[in-house]
């Protein structure tokens, strides 16, 4: 949740997107959220926090890291920034 949230506040506060989207959907081992915009993206070799002193994006890849998800950054300048998350999990049978 913290992930689509941090995600989502990123996207309004440094991306000027006209649009964000979110989806959220699960099957009988992972729980696949993805959040991406239409934005400013930027160049994903520099990071973001070294540029703007902001530690969104590591927070983000170290909260995937604690629940050993997946963590998926895709962005380039003038392209928006998609981030998917996907985090393996067991029905209860």
């Amino acid at each position: 949740m913290r992930i689509g949230q941090e995600a989502v506040t990123n996207a309004i506060r440094h991306a000027s997107p006209q649009r964000i989207q979110v989806m959220l959907d699960y099957d009988d081992r992972n729980v696949h959220l993805r959040v991406s915009d239409d934005g400013r993206g930027f160049d994903p070799s520099v990071s973001p926090a070294e540029q703007e002193g902001h530690w969104g994006l590591a927070d983000m890849r170290e909260r995937a890291k604690r629940i050993g998800a997946k963590f998926t950054l895709s962005t380039e300048p003038g392209q928006g920034t998609r981030i998917e998350t996907t985090v393996p999990f067991k029905l209860a049978s």
